[in-house]
């Protein structure tokens, strides 16, 4: 795993890590559900989450939602261009 993909990891966990029990429960559940269901369904449920980040009364939430925005954009330019 190269240092970014590290630190994106290391970031989710540490967001993990400030959560109380009843928020982590409800992170599991949510993480569960969309591990178990089809790619599509991911990128619907992704989507959503996306959304609701985005029109976050929390300018941090706002952020990171910006930030996984971006990520995603670059994502699928990466994978557009790998397929010519």
């Amino acid at each position: 795993m190269d240092e970014s993909h590290a630190a994106a990891v290391s970031a989710v966990l540490l967001g993990y890590s400030t959560l109380s029990e009843t928020q982590r429960s409800v992170f599991m559940d949510q993480l569960n559900q969309f591990m178990f269901v089809s790619p599509q369904q991911q990128r619907r449920i992704a989507d959503a989450w996306l959304r609701l980040c985005q029109s976050s009364a929390d300018p941090s939430v706002q952020r990171i939602a910006e930030s996984a925005a971006t990520y995603l954009a670059g994502n699928k330019k990466g994978r557009k261009s790998t397929k010519k």
